[in-house]
Order: C-alpha cells, then structure tokens, then sequence
C-alpha cells in the first residue's frame, strides 16, 4: 500500500495505515520486567530503552522509526525511516 501524506490526517486514514502495518509487522508487548530492565540501560531515553530491551527478547533487530539518530548507541540494532520501509522483504 503506497501513501502519500498531503494535510492532516483523518482517523480512517490513520486506522488503514495501522492496519497495514499490522498485516506485515508482529507488533511486540512488554511485561513489567522488561521496564526493569530497560531502567539499567546506559542510554538516557527510557522509552527507547524500552524498546530495546524488548527487541532483544524478540531477537528483533530492525527499528522502523522517523529518529534514526536515537537508535545510533544501541548494539545489534539495524533502522530505517518511513520511507525506507519498503525495502523489507517478507
């Protein structure tokens, strides 16, 4: 499904991308000891921490994020933007 964003978005728009994502993309949970551990994390950002932890658990080493400066200090962690997002084949 290719988007192009013009103006804000609406809610349909919004619900069809989510969709779309989660026809391709398991979306990972998290348990409070994963919280824990993202808490001794060196990284600063504890949100991102977070996520790598969880990552780590799910041997899931690709991010897809618009901050592909933020992930730059975690080990085994591979990003790509939005845009590059097709360039993942299932």
């Amino acid at each position: 499904m290719g988007i192009l964003l013009i103006g804000k978005m609406t809610k349909t728009l919004i619900k069809k991308i989510v969709q779309a994502i989660q026809a391709k993309f398991e979306l990972l949970s998290f348990v409070q000891g994963d919280v824990t551990k993202a808490l001794d994390v060196a990284v600063s950002d504890i949100e991102d921490n977070i996520q790598y932890v969880i990552s780590l658990k799910k041997k899931c080493f690709w991010f897809i994020t618009n901050n592909i400066k933020d992930y730059r200090y975690y080990a085994n962690i591979n990003t790509l933007n939005s845009k590059q997002i097709r360039t993942i084949k299932r």
